[in-house]
């Protein structure tokens, strides 16, 4: 039965994800241990460093990336990137290792105690797979979730002592045939040049619409423009005055307050 760190580095390979960005320690020997020849595992001194490569590595490629850091320690450092990922979009993979299952509860040296709550608020999924066999799929749904607009970093918390367990033939063969889809757009979409526009005009209530698209709306480029609402009756007027209100709500509220306040001190 294959183990998993074999199913693990073939769902890396799945997702063309062969370059690791990190910073190993003692917890993530193991994960480490029989590194593939066609995997290139890039050496940071710092955490921070580490991240920041990984970072722009994911924004040039557009592809989700992997980073490998050391338990509590290693993870506490990289904060300042992580933060930095989260503002660009960057689909990271995070793998921090934790010590091993057995000396987790006696919160033994290199314990990560609270790990899935350390790179919060600024990952998207933050996971520690209750069961070794659990970490193939784990990484797979994290993957999923770094990559689906908008993207971000994503971080999954493993006990040293899980590589090396043997895990189902066919649930490793599920884990890296499966593939989730999702309905959201990407974050950009490509510019089209004049010549490739055509003008749709969409109508709806007072707001119209006119969009440029290839192939209509699911085609390779659109873009649209938004034409604010011109007052045509009675009605339109109305709404475009209670807009206002709106607007002024906050100062009204202000002077309301004030003048309450007043009455009671006289």
């Amino acid at each position: 039965m294959p183990t998993v760190r074999e199913v693990t580095y073939d769902l890396f390979r799945e997702h063309g994800m062969t370059t690791m960005f990190g910073n190993p320690g003692s917890t993530e020997l193991p994960m480490l241990t029989e590194f593939p020849d066609d995997f290139d595992y890039v050496l940071g001194l710092q955490e921070a460093a580490v991240v920041g490569m990984a970072d722009g590595h994911a924004q040039v490629t557009g592809k989700p990336t992997l980073v490998n850091l050391h338990t509590a320690p290693g993870l506490g450092n990289a904060m300042g990137g992580l933060f930095n990922a989260q503002a660009n979009h960057s689909p990271l993979v995070i793998t921090v290792g934790q010590q091993v299952r057995a000396q987790v509860t006696m919160q033994a040296n290199l314990t990560n105690r609270d790990a899935t709550r350390v790179p919060h608020p600024f990952v998207k999924f933050s996971y520690e797979p209750a069961r070794a066999e659990d970490v193939p799929l784990a990484l797979a749904h994290a993957i999923h979730l770094a990559s689906l607009p908008p993207r971000g970093p994503v971080m999954v918390s493993i006990p040293m002592d899980d590589w090396d367990v043997e895990m189902d033939a066919g649930q490793a063969a599920h884990v890296l045939a499966r593939r989730v889809t999702a309905r959201a757009l990407p974050s950009t979409l490509p510019t089209c040049s004049e010549n490739e526009l055509g003008e749709t005009s969409l109508t709806s209530g007072p707001h119209s619409w006119t969009a440029g698209v290839t192939s209509g709306w699911s085609g390779s480029c659109a873009h649209a423009t938004f034409t604010p609402p011109v007052p045509t009756s009675s009605c339109d007027i109305h709404r475009t005055c209670n807009f206002a209100s709106f607007i002024e709500l906050p100062s009204i509220l202000t002077r309301f307050i004030a003048g309450t306040v007043a009455r009671f001190v006289r």
